[in-house]
């Protein structure tokens, strides 16, 4: 059985749902495990797969994501970076019922696009950290030296890492796409995600960017 994501908030017929997005708002299409499962226990529709057995063009798919890319990282022109991102999901899908569904008035197609791309930036941020707490867990150490040894590689790292110019504009990548999720969410009372995911972090990158003198462009 497939279910609309929204289902829950938007009390939309989670059994009308059948393509990867929800004929009714947009929203992504998740399955149950089985006829069994309750409607709270999804997983994602496979997004390379097409009711129609059609294969994606993927030269197609790459191009769209390269332009939506350039975009981001050279331009501040909201209206081209929303144009570029509905050309990307035109490019993901073979029907075009589908991307009307999803340019609904209401639909959360982008804002989830972009939300998506804060996490993942997120997590790639945290890579370090994470990789300093296994190495350290994995040596034959007392729990105090290991302490100490982890606050001053931790320290190290974010000191090395605030001068790359890569970990800069990720981080400014990161605060862009919450501000576009943010921006592009018709209803953020319906993508409640969001305040935790783009909204707070980004009112933290302001506040920060404030004390530092620096200003968010």
């Amino acid at each position: 059985m497939v279910y609309c994501s929204r289902a829950p908030q938007n009390g939309h017929d989670p059994g009308s749902t059948r393509g990867r997005l929800c004929p009714e708002c947009g929203g992504a299409a998740v399955r149950s495990t089985g006829s069994s499962a309750t409607p709270g226990t999804v997983f994602p529709v496979p997004t390379l797969s097409v009711s129609t057995g059609t294969p994606l063009d993927m030269d197609d798919l790459s191009e769209s994501a390269e332009h939506l890319v350039a975009l981001l990282l050279e331009s501040d022109d909201q209206t081209r970076v929303r144009s570029a991102a509905w050309d990307l999901l035109d490019a993901a899908l073979d029907d075009p019922a589908e991307l009307r569904a999803a340019q609904k008035a209401g639909s959360h197609a982008l804002c989830e696009v972009f939300e998506a791309l804060a996490v993942v930036i997120r997590e790639i941020l945290s890579v370090p950290d994470l990789l300093v707490d296994v190495i350290l867990e994995q040596l034959p150490v007392h729990w105090l030296p290991r302490t100490a040894v982890k606050v001053i590689v931790k320290k190290l790292l974010a000191a090395v890492l605030a001068a790359d110019p890569s970990v800069t504009a990720l981080c400014a990548l990161r605060a862009k796409c919450s501000l576009l999720a943010v921006g592009l969410c018709p209803d953020t009372d319906q993508h409640s995600s969001l305040a935790q995911t783009c909204a707070l972090p980004l009112a933290k990158t302001i506040v920060g960017d404030a004390d530092s003198g620096s200003v968010l462009s």
